[in-house]
C-alpha cells in the first residue's frame, strides 16, 4: 500500500513540476534581475508596494490564453487611480520575438507578465524595487456578506496598511 503512495506521489510531482513552470510562450524574466513568480488568477489579488505607493490588482482569464486586470493605486501624494479591464496578452511575431502587452501597469508601478495556462499567469518583478503581497481577490472593492441572516459592509482592502514608511 505504501508503495503504490509513494510511487503516485512521485508521479503526481513529476508530471507538476513538467506542467507548472512554463508555457509555450512564457517569456524570460525582463530584467536579470527580475524574480519570476507563478499565480493563479481566480481568487488572488496582488498587493504591489514602491517607494511612490501601493496597487491592488485582481485577475480574470480571457479568450486566446490572455488575461485581463483590474487596479486601484493609492499614491504616497494622495493621488489614487483606478482602471479596469487592462488586457494581458502575448504571441510571437515572425522572428520569433514576443510581442503583446506583456506589463501589468498600475500608475508607476510595473511588473512583467506572461502567460502561463488558461487560469494562471507568471509575473516578473526586482524586490528591491517592488514587494509583492497576496491577499484574497475578494477584498478588491467594497461588498455586502452575509453572515446568519444578516447583511454586512465589508470593506475592500486597506492599501496604505501597505504603504513603506520613513525610517525612525
Amino acid at each position: 500500500m505504501f508503495h503504490s503512495k509513494a510511487i503516485f506521489a512521485f508521479v503526481a510531482l513529476l508530471l507538476a513540476s513538467a506542467v507548472l513552470p512554463c508555457s509555450a510562450f512564457s517569456q524570460a524574466p525582463v530584467a536579470e534581475t527580475d524574480i519570476p513568480a507563478p499565480f493563479v488568477y481566480e481568487g488572488t489579488m496582488l498587493v504591489l508596494v514602491s517607494d511612490d505607493g501601493v496597487a491592488a490588482v485582481i485577475f480574470r482569464p480571457t479568450a486566446g490564453g490572455g488575461a485581463a486586470y483590474d487596479y486601484r493605486y493609492e499614491g504616497n501624494d494622495g493621488k489614487q487611480l483606478k482602471s479596469y479591464n487592462q488586457p494581458l496578452f502575448e504571441t510571437r511575431n515572425p522572428k520569433g520575438d514576443m510581442i503583446g502587452e506583456l506589463y501589468i501597469k498600475t500608475g508607476p508601478i510595473s511588473l512583467g507578465w506572461s502567460h502561463g495556462g488558461d487560469t494562471k499567469g507568471w509575473i516578473y518583478y526586482t524586490p528591491e524595487k517592488v514587494t509583492v503581497h497576496l491577499a484574497d481577490a475578494k477584498d478588491f472593492a467594497d461588498r455586502v456578506d452575509t453572515f446568519g441572516g444578516a447583511a454586512r459592509v465589508m470593506p475592500k482592502l486597506d492599501l496604505q496598511r501597505f504603504r513603506k514608511r520613513p525610517s525612525p
